[in-house]
């Protein structure tokens, strides 16, 4: 398993956004993958907001 995480942060003007993410990949084969992530976003002037996310991956 193949785990992953991520900050980022942006200054619009007089704004500052702050994001964050978590994942992991877990192989099945060599060729196929599970994934799943989430994410979440802090505006400035906004309430935070969160996303997710599953898959599965193949390559041909």
């Amino acid at each position: 398993m193949t785990s992953r995480g991520g900050y980022g942060r942006q200054r619009l003007n007089a704004d500052v956004n702050h994001f964050t993410s978590i994942g992991a990949d877990y192989v099945l084969s060599r060729r196929t993958t599970l994934y799943a992530s989430l994410g979440n976003k802090r505006d400035a002037t906004t309430d935070a907001r969160t996303s997710f996310g599953v898959g599965l991956a193949h390559a041909f």
